[in-house]
């Protein structure tokens, strides 16, 4: 018994946890193998892991690189359009300015013409008023260079009687009768001057004859008008009306003759206005 219990006694004492070498060998063996397969599985599973983030990055990083240069290129779209529309803006903006300053010019330059246009009428209205003016401070006369060619035109009528009635006072008009009546004596003509008053007035020169005289004293009175009218001076005829021996108001000049004897009578008025 004693000896069962010594050999049970030795037996127990090789066991470890009652399980003895051969066991723990196997389980050691399994166990190997184990961490063989699973340093394995760490080292597929960590290469895995590494490998799939490397390309996970690298797969992001291309779709950053795609996407800056997608957005390079949408911003250069973008940039090129709003520089272009911004040319076109600008272009526009200096069309129409151009446009602008060219009608400004435009109208300037009508407005510059106007203006000339006007001081040139203006100019030429202030001619004609000083050519007018001038005309009405100028005592009417005959000029002496034309005295040859009247002559010859009246002195186809001389002797021929004319009274010269003086309408209107002042030296202007007695000067043109004294005129006149120089000239038709130049002509061989036989005139006389009478001042007329107490009648009113009349302006300009108007040679009067008898209602129904023909023959040399009408051709001599239509040569009377033509020799005026071709001086400037504002000459018209008339037949007398009513009475040739009678007349209004008070002839002041020569007696005798009678100043109602004379075929002709030209009445120097004030000059007209």
């Amino acid at each position: 018994m004693q000896d069962t219990i010594n050999s049970a006694n030795e037996a127990a004492s090789v066991l470890f946890l009652g399980h003895d070498g051969e066991w723990w060998d196997f389980w050691l063996i399994l166990s190997v193998v184990f961490a063989a397969l699973a340093a394995v599985a760490i080292g597929i599973t960590t290469t895995g892991s590494i490998v799939s983030h490397k390309r996970e990055a690298a797969a992001a990083e291309s779709a950053l690189e795609k996407y800056k240069v997608d957005a390079k290129a949408d911003a250069d779209v973008k940039i090129d359009a709003a520089r272009t529309e911004a040319k076109v803006a600008l272009e526009k903006a200096s069309n129409e300015s151009a446009e602008r300053i060219r009608g400004v010019e435009e109208k300037a330059r009508v407005d510059v013409a106007k203006a000339n246009e006007s001081a040139e009428q203006a100019k030429a209205a202030a001619a004609e008023a000083n050519l007018a003016l001038a005309r009405l401070k100028t005592p009417r006369t005959i000029p002496t260079a034309e005295y040859p060619r009247l002559v010859g035109e009246l002195s186809k009528f001389e002797g021929t009687k004319v009274a010269i009635y003086i309408l209107g006072e002042g030296p202007e008009p007695n000067g043109l009768a004294g005129i006149i009546s120089a000239l038709l004596k130049q002509s061989q003509w036989e005139p006389l001057s009478w001042n007329w008053t107490g009648v009113g007035a009349t302006t300009g020169v108007v040679v009067l004859i008898k209602e129904g005289t023909e023959g040399q004293v009408g051709a001599a009175s239509d040569a009377l008008v033509a020799a005026f009218a071709s001086v400037n001076l504002d000459t018209g005829k008339q037949t007398w009306p009513g009475d040739w021996e009678h007349f209004g108001g008070m002839l002041n000049g020569p007696n005798p003759p009678d100043p109602t004897a004379a075929p002709i009578r030209i009445v120097v008025g004030t000059k007209p206005q």
